[in-house]
């Protein structure tokens, strides 16, 4: 890890640091942004998939009718011309059952039905149907045999609204603490993603006027919430994105902010269809230190190769500690997008930091922000390469059938931190990922497959590396639902199933429901979540192609709870990354 000069605190060490469970999805939205060239290409949302897992499914394979077509993308409300083919074999007479919340394939929980069906085949028109914003969990049913079903899939109707911004706007003074973020509520919404740009955004279009991407955007804080209203700074709910790095609001800045519709926690159901007219802005002001720091070296484009390099900056009269930011630059999906890899607070006007085996071949920038009692200043972002030893990791990952996309792959270095930055599978069943030469270890993982056992890999210099990753297919599952003592949802909770060193961990959804799919054996289930005891240990036996429903899990409200906020001295702003101790004593 790094290495730093003595007056150095609170080091936070980015490039290696704990995944938040469910991280990342995409690492569009979770990368905060510095390039300011207003110019360069949009911000894009991925190209949605749902129901591809699904179809590719050996449960659907297997079911009695097996699914063809599915829609993949969201319908509009209201939209009349918006519908869908949905295909099945055999070519044998079905009726479409939905329920709003997950069936887990029990004819039972679908209580309702839409009007059209086919043989074969049916033309799936929602709003015709009379389905309004929200998910809706569907089986074909078999109309001469009624245990003759499909597997679930999904459909999204999303909303042909916005939500309405409330606040902040116009001016937000640091001295009045952090801004709160509000807005209306969009009927039949269940998230929505926050996104928080310190440059101008426009937003790109197509000649439809359908959303395709956001220019210009520069992130300094993003989250997934089922509210409508976070204070900056709070740690992103969905735990989609790692809120440690989220940097001071600073004067001088306006910033503009977007709020988009979402229909799940991850990033692979954001509504990138309907959008605002233009994001909202706000400017900030607040009392400021008389002088900038200056960046003296490294210098501008320079480009590095030391094992070690030092950062230094000059002082800055009233500044009682500097906070250094480290960005690296990646390009994605045709965008180029910086983001923070580690930060630093010190008294020091240098900080040392260990690029080999930190730092990868590609290009970075740095800037420092000078905190005072009562004010800051800030400055420049300052732009360097490294070109030290470095390679790239190539996976291609497959089933005995197919190549595999949206495979997730978590990495490990060689001391067994995890790699901030987790990878996913494209199209092809391939994902590239550039990391310091050295050894690593991996596991493979995605819906309706077992997770790989971890294996290692060897990242050569100026070269790549090739791991071919099988997958196998798993029909045993165990799903449930998390509940509070008078019965409503809860969200967010986490869910762990163990079986000696194996572990898998999930987060229930908006209507407290999760699903695992693992090998067969003995788990041992928990729940957690803040606020709530933890639930007692629940042992599951799992046999081969079983599917275990085990209902509703109560959680009850903790009445002990210690609770605060830390914050720094300048504009009394919210103090991430801060490590905060709770020490049992005996009082007695």
């Amino acid at each position: 890890m790094g290495n730093f000069s003595h007056c150095c605190e609170n080091f936070l060490p980015y490039r290696i640091y704990g995944l938040v469970a469910g991280c990342i999805f995409t690492l569009l939205t979770s990368l905060p942004v510095i390039a300011q060239d207003f110019n360069k290409p949009p911000f894009r949302f991925p190209q949605k998939n749902l129901n591809v897992a699904v179809l590719e499914s050996q449960e659907n394979l297997d079911a009695a009718i097996v699914l063809t077509a599915l829609p993949r993308g969201f319908f509009l409300d209201g939209d009349i011309k918006d519908h869908f083919l949905i295909k099945w074999q055999p070519q044998i007479p079905a009726t479409l059952r939905y329920s709003t919340i997950p069936g887990g394939g029990i004819l039972a929980n679908y209580p309702n039905e839409i009007k059209a069906h086919g043989s074969g085949q049916l033309l799936l028109n929602p709003a015709k149907e009379g389905l309004r914003t929200g998910i809706y969990y569907c089986i074909l049913v078999s109309d001469e045999n009624p245990e003759a079903t499909s597997v679930e899939f999904i459909i999204v109707v999303q909303a042909n609204a916005v939500p309405v911004i409330i606040s902040p706007v116009g001016t937000v003074n640091l001295q009045d603490g952090p801004p709160l973020f509000r807005w209306d509520a969009v009927e039949g919404v269940p998230y929505y993603l926050l996104l928080l740009s310190e440059n101008p955004v426009s937003i790109e279009r197509d000649d439809d006027g359908n959303i395709i991407g956001l220019k210009g955007l520069v992130l300094s804080w993003v989250a997934i919430t089922p509210t409508t209203f976070l204070n900056y700074g709070d740690a992103d709910p969905s735990g989609n994105f790692l809120s440690i790095h989220v940097p001071p609001l600073l004067p001088g800045i306006k910033y503009n902010w977007v709020v988009l519709n979402s229909y799940g926690a991850g990033t692979d159901l954001i509504s990138g269809e309907v959008a605002p007219v233009a994001p909202s802005f706000f400017e900030v002001t607040g009392p400021t230190l008389s002088e900038k720091p200056q960046l003296l070296e490294p210098l501008p484009d320079a480009t590095l190769t030391e094992d070690e390099i030092i950062f230094r900056w000059t002082p800055v009269q009233g500044a009682e500690r500097y906070r250094f930011v480290l960005y690296e630059g990646r390009d994605l999906f045709e965008s180029n997008l910086d983001f923070i890899i580690w930060s630093q607070i010190t008294t020091d006007t240098q900080v040392r930091f260990k690029a080999r085996g930190n730092l990868v071949r590609t290009r970075y920038s740095w800037r420092v922000i000078a905190e005072g009692p009562n004010a800051i200043s800030y400055s420049d972002r300052q732009p360097f390469k490294y070109g030290a030893s470095a390679g790239w990791a190539k996976f291609v990952v497959q089933s005995s059938t197919q190549l595999l996309s949206r495979v997730e792959i978590k990495m490990k270095d060689e001391a067994g931190n995890d790699y901030l930055i987790p990878s996913l599978t494209d199209t092809f069943g391939v994902a590239e990922q550039p990391l310091p030469s050295g050894r690593y270890s991996f596991v493979a993982s995605r819906a309706g497959f077992l997770t790989t056992p971890r294996q290692f890999f060897d990242v050569p210099d100026n070269d790549t590396v090739v791991i071919h990753v099988m997958m196998e297919r798993s029909s045993t599952s165990i799903s449930g639902q998390v509940v509070d003592e008078n019965g409503n949802p809860i969200f967010d909770a986490t869910v762990v199933l163990q079986q000696g060193t194996e572990k898998e961990v999930h987060r229930t959804d908006f209507v407290g429901y999760f699903s695992f799919t693992v090998s067969p054996g003995n788990w041992t289930l928990r729940v957690s979540k803040q606020g709530f005891n933890p639930s007692e240990s629940k042992v599951i036996s799992l046999q081969g192609d079983q599917s275990v429903a085990i209902g509703q899990i109560v959680l009850s409200r903790s009445t002990n709870r210690v609770q605060g906020q830390v914050r720094f001295a300048p504009g009394n702003q919210s103090a991430s990354g801060i490590l905060v101790h709770a020490i049992s004593e005996d009082l007695t």
